[in-house]
């Protein structure tokens, strides 16, 4: 099971790992100040961005992202290269050291190190709340539900370098396929050139004198 990743520049290999709930992307700002320097390989973890869903079989689930990083590692013919992780890309790059799978590793933030013994509490609480919330939410945006993930849909108008998104730097990388546009009745012009008005609104601006659409269909009109 091959990993979604991007792989550009020169030099000694460094793989970037993003954090929870992020994707490769979320490198962006800094993957063209690295490439004339690091080949970089940017991943998707499991069950983020492109990435296959996370297969943990019973395993904890940092360590099943780790096996599943090292085997990645290993289809690209990488042994021992430089890591660096944020949050819990931190925490897999950290224990993938500690395997003998990293010539270096940089983390930023990395997650599972609590200053305080509420805060492991304080997080579990939290992570149970959002699936919760996410599953009890899934029937109320059915215009998200053509979409692998709910998310995507929702997300992909501020993507890094896509058309209509707020200005980046140059060279900002792009998502590696277009994902569908659709528009509510915010985005969509109604009659005399006035939006529509719609249950639902999308409340992003326009740039570029191009309207930015969301995960909701047209009203009708």
């Amino acid at each position: 099971m091959s990993l979604a990743h991007e792989r550009a520049g020169s030099g000694p290999s460094l793989v970037l790992l993003h954090g929870l709930g992020h994707r490769r992307q979320g490198w962006g700002a800094v993957h063209d100040m690295l490439t004339p320097h690091r080949d970089v390989i940017s991943v998707d973890l499991p069950g983020h961005g492109q990435s296959p869903p996370l297969r943990t079989n019973g395993q904890d689930p940092v360590v099943a992202m780790a096996e599943q990083i090292a085997a990645l590692l290993s289809e690209l013919g990488l042994s021992r290269p430089h890591l660096a992780g944020n949050s819990l890309g931190g925490t897999i790059a950290l224990t993938l050291a500690v395997q003998g799978r990293a010539a270096s590793v940089t983390a930023l933030s990395p997650a599972g190190f609590p200053g305080h013994g509420y805060e492991f509490y304080y997080d579990k609480a939290l992570f149970t709340f959002i699936r919760v919330a996410a599953r009890a939410i899934r029937p109320l945006v059915p215009g998200c539900r053509p979409a692998p993930l709910a998310g995507r849909c929702c997300t992909a108008p501020w993507s890094p370098g896509r058309a209509g998104s707020p200005p980046s730097r140059p060279g900002a990388m792009r998502p590696a396929s277009p994902l569908p546009e659709r528009r509510c009745g915010w985005c969509s012009p109604g009659r005399r050139g006035s939006p529509r008005p719609s249950p639902m609104m999308c409340r992003s601006p326009s740039h570029g004198g191009r309207p930015i659409g969301c995960c909701l269909p047209p009203t009708p009109g």
